[in-house]
């Protein structure tokens, strides 16, 4: 059995958790396939599942080639895991202006309405923790991305999905997915 260290908000307190089957497994294609096919007949668009919400938007920023000399907007008072999931790839800005990227943070279903014209612009709406049950409300800012906290929604241990508009995005998602799998078989050796 492996032992798993699990953080769950707000709870201070690293517990360990017990596994019967190995990390291998839960790491299973046929798994993620699983998950992800779930959400795609809910909501009728491609997912895409990641460890966590925040490496979803890890992803994204990676995906999009921003690096530290670029400037994420975020609104104020959000979620600290958002804001050092921005630090880590970029600089995270509340002051709104001429980023290449957009965060909305759609709190409990209610739509941070960003009104950005440029359609060269990027925005992920953030509905970590919002229930979207018809997918005719998806992209409520004719974003690009929209990402999903599963634990907040779902009440899960962990597990963010993302859904997109961009097959090249999807297809990277893929890799990674694959990426990860082989590192996790790897350090269990």
């Amino acid at each position: 059995m492996k032992d798993i260290k699990d953080y769950q908000w707000p709870q201070a307190f690293l517990k360990s958790v017990k596994f019967k089957k190995k990390l291998s497994n839960l790491n299973d294609k046929n798994l993620i396939k699983k998950i992800e096919s779930f959400f795609e007949r809910k909501l009728r668009k491609p997912v895409k599942l990641f460890p966590s919400a925040r490496s979803c938007i890890g992803s994204i920023l990676e995906f999009e080639k921003i690096s530290r000399g670029d400037e994420v907007f975020v609104n104020k008072w959000l979620s600290s895991c958002i804001f050092n999931a921005v630090g880590y790839f970029s600089n995270p800005t509340v002051n709104f202006g001429d980023q290449k990227i957009y965060i909305a943070n759609n709190n409990w279903g209610i739509i941070q309405n960003l009104n950005i014209l440029d359609t060269k612009k990027i925005i992920i709406d953030d509905s970590s923790d919002s229930i979207i049950l018809d997918n005719k409300f998806l992209f409520p800012n004719k974003s690009k991305y929209e990402i999903f906290s599963l634990p907040k929604i779902i009440g899960s241990v962990a597990g963010g999905i993302v859904i997109s508009k961009d097959k090249k995005y999807l297809n990277y998602c893929k890799l990674r997915q694959k990426k990860i799998k082989n590192l996790v078989l790897h350090n269990q050796n």
